[in-house]
């Protein structure tokens, strides 16, 4: 990629020259075109990049989702001791169309920071800011919070060429008395503010097909004698993958718990990004919105049919045109050492961060996959009649039967059994053989899962559930800390890398003076987080 070659060569820098009558003042009012405002230098910064060869590596990005086109910068101040920050002032400032050395974006307020000679400030970067963000930090006063702000539109922080990035740590400068501030009046002596490291507020998720066979795989018969090969009795071909449980709102900059007490994440010394280092867990808001949601009614969630209302409620995406010549590969280079294990990720969709304060989440909560796939029988028995697309297939105890004839005489040599018991409390047999369903057969609850042929294609159709896994605990009996959160930017690399069931859900007055501020933006490498998934 192009901006992954400019990554490697170093850092990547843009820059503007801001007319100060083009700039909003603070409060929303227009600027008196004759009087200047403070002006800021700001530098957006892209890291050299460098991908680790450990399971949690880091991921350059795409041209498209590294591209800075504005950005918003809130000053801020707070009380010692304390991660209580409150709104002095900002700055907006679209981007240069050729790639020059830095922003310069002014800051109309110049009272407000002249009042702030010899004190500290507190300043926050906002890449790419929605009209709604930059509409929410215009309508701020003196003294207002701001770092709990909540972003209900969550697909619009990932529109292409415009991820939305946030400040990821608190950048403190104390300023310069009042002489000293007025000596900071060229572009060329610009104040040296300091960096901004700034992350995306959104998850990616891309796919690979781990059967490198067009998403097929086989299941067998596993119950054989010691030492036989075990027969395939049936392929499993996975078609689309949807996403469910998705977070519509998050803050705009990432918060934590510490305790029962909520702060910012900036604020915390020793905040990994996109990990649950101490001291404290990531956070969503409290409310729960979600689109794509599953219910869940007692045990069960809502079934879930090819076609269905249901069904249609969701996002479907074809697993072939994902990872097909349209789609986008990441194979800029290897971002892990094993090239045989890395290549042919592809990315699948973007997403909002979805995490808890508690250890627990429920089912109804947490962020995960559904895949359709269709169930092709290759085994049929010797003299079956089966006929493909009309026929109704059932699985008992994940063995596969072709029709109710196929269990009828599996059952003949084993009369006394769980299948024979749940065959009989569904099906009768005429005296000619003839087998009907009964009338009020409980095939669910006489452990049946039953697979009819679609009406409109006649494919047997079946879902698999998964749900996003952040950070294994690897203790399959409990949930641990942030084990199931989606947090922002990371890199969610999905493969499917079993298959051994056949599915089913369970799932003013201005002085004449200048002051000019240099500041660099850091922007994060996403975090690579290996999801691999058995069914």
């Amino acid at each position: 990629m192009k901006l992954c070659n400019l990554l490697l060569a170093g850092a990547m820098i843009f820059g503007l020259a801001s007319c100060s009558s083009d700039e909003p003042v603070a409060g929303g009012t227009e600027p008196n075109p004759q009087d200047n405002g403070f002006y800021s230098k700001v530098t957006l910064k892209l890291p050299v990049a460098s991908r680790s060869t450990e399971k949690e590596g880091d991921e350059i990005g795409q041209d498209f989702e590294n591209k800075v086109g504005s950005i918003l910068v809130v000053l801020a101040t707070k009380a010692e001791g304390t991660n209580d920050y409150k709104y002095l002032t900002y700055a907006k400032s679209d981007a240069p169309t050729a790639n020059t050395t830095s922003y310069t974006i002014v800051f109309q307020d110049k009272v407000t920071l002249f009042g702030q000679a010899n004190k500290k400030v507190y300043a926050f970067a906002y890449c790419n800011p929605s009209a709604t963000l930059v509409g929410e930090i215009e309508a701020l006063e003196a003294e207002n919070d701001f770092t709990d702000k909540i972003c209900s539109d969550a697909e619009a922080s990932w529109t292409k060429n415009g991820f939305l990035m946030t400040s990821v740590s608190v950048l403190e400068k104390e300023l310069p008395d009042q002489a000293t501030l007025k000596t900071y009046n060229t572009p060329t002596n610009a104040f040296p503010l300091g960096t901004i490291e700034v992350i995306r507020t959104a998850s990616r998720f891309d796919i690979r097909d781990y059967t490198k066979n067009d998403f097929t795989y086989s299941i067998v018969n596993e119950d054989v004698p010691a030492g036989q090969a075990k027969p395939e009795v049936a392929k499993i071909k996975l078609l689309n993958v949807a996403m469910f449980n998705q977070r519509n709102e998050f803050y705009y900059l990432p918060r934590n718990s510490v305790n029962t007490a909520i702060t910012l994440c900036p604020g915390l010394a020793g905040m990994e990004v996109g990990s649950i280092t101490t001291p404290g867990l990531i956070l969503s808001p409290d409310t729960r919105t979600y689109s794509h949601q599953f219910t869940k009614t007692e045990s069960n969630f809502d079934p879930i049919a090819h076609g269905n209302a249901v069904y249609n409620g969701f996002t479907w995406k074809s697993l072939a045109e994902i990872t097909g010549t349209e789609g986008t590969e990441d194979n800029d280079e290897s971002w892990k050492g094993d090239k045989e294990n890395a290549d042919g990720y592809y990315i699948w969709r973007y997403t909002s961060e979805n995490t808890f304060a508690d250890a627990t989440p429920t089912p109804e909560q947490t962020t995960g996959f559904i895949f359709e796939a269709e169930i092709d029988p290759t085994n049929i028995p010797e003299g079956m009649n089966f006929t493909k697309g009309e026929d109704v297939m059932y699985v008992y105890a994940n063995k596969l039967y072709v029709n109710a004839a196929h269990i009828y005489n599996t059952i003949a040599d084993k009369p006394v059994s769980g299948l024979s018991e749940a065959f009989y409390n569904c099906f009768d047999v005429a005296e000619d053989g003839t087998i009907t369903v009964k009338a009020d057969a409980d095939f669910e609850g006489n452990k049946f899962t039953v697979f009819a042929p679609d009406a409109t294609d006649k494919k047997y159709y079946t879902y698999y559930f998964a749900y996003n896994r952040h950070n294994d605990n690897n203790d399959p009996t409990t949930i641990g800390e942030m084990e199931y959160a989606t947090v922002r930017n990371n890199v969610y690399k999905l493969q499917v890398t079993k298959v051994t069931s056949f599915g089913g859900f369970t799932p003013g007055t201005v002085e004449n003076w200048d002051v000019y501020f240099q500041l660099e933006i850091l922007v994060r490498d996403w975090v690579v987080r290996i999801n691999n998934i058995e069914f």
